[in-house]
């Protein structure tokens, strides 16, 4: 059984990343985490950045108040129609 924490691990994510192919962390669904400033997501978006890559986010039903505070986190787009 997969388990997401550890598919998803700042670890693999890292190697992951550092793969000149892959060229964002996306797509963040889990955006209330963000604003509940949840340690774990938000350090894999400060790597994602520290590594030059974008931060992709999926913030369907946020307010304006809410993008804006993701924004300041660091992501940076989402394909939704708000």
């Amino acid at each position: 059984m997969i388990v997401e924490e550890d598919l998803f691990s700042v670890k693999n994510l890292e190697r992951l990343l550092r793969n000149p192919l892959v060229q964002s962390l996306g797509e963040i669904t889990r955006w209330p985490d963000i604003l509940e400033e949840n340690q774990k997501i938000l350090e894999k978006i400060a790597l994602t950045k520290k590594l030059g890559k974008r931060v992709d986010g999926h913030t369907a039903g946020a307010r304006y108040d809410q993008l804006a505070a993701l924004s300041r986190e660091g992501v940076e787009s989402c394909h939704e129609s708000i």
